[in-house]
C-alpha cells in the first residue's frame, strides 16, 4: 500500500515491506524530487497486536542511517537493515 502527500516542495510517500514477523512502515521524504531521507518504523506483527520493535533512519545528505531495535535477535536485524538498505539503494538511482 503506497499513499503520497505533499506539503509546499516536499513529498512524504509511504510504504510498507514485511520481513519474517516484522513489518517496516516506511516514511520517504523528497524535496523538490530529490531525496532527502527514508525513515521506517519496525513493528513485531506476529502477537495478537503489533507491537513497537524500534526505528531506521536514513538521511541522504550525509549518506547514513542509524537503527534502534530492541527484542530482535541478530539474524532478524540483519534482514531488516537488510531490507532497509535495499530501499536505500532503490530510491537513490
Amino acid at each position: 500500500e503506497i499513499s503520497e502527500c505533499l506539503v509546499g516542495s516536499e513529498m512524504c510517500i509511504r510504504d510498507r515491506s514485511v520481513v519474517g514477523d516484522y513489518r517496516l512502515d516506511y516514511s520517504i521524504t523528497y524535496n523538490k524530487d530529490k531525496l532527502m531521507k527514508i525513515e521506517a518504523q519496525v513493528k513485531q506483527v506476529s502477537a495478537s497486536a503489533p507491537s513497537y520493535a524500534g526505528n531506521i533512519l536514513y538521511v541522504e545528505s550525509t549518506k547514513k542511517y542509524s537503527c534502534s531495535l530492541s527484542g530482535t535477535s541478530a539474524e532478524v536485524r540483519a534482514a531488516l537493515l537488510a531490507d532497509f538498505e535495499k530501499t536505500i539503494t532503490e530510491l537513490s538511482k
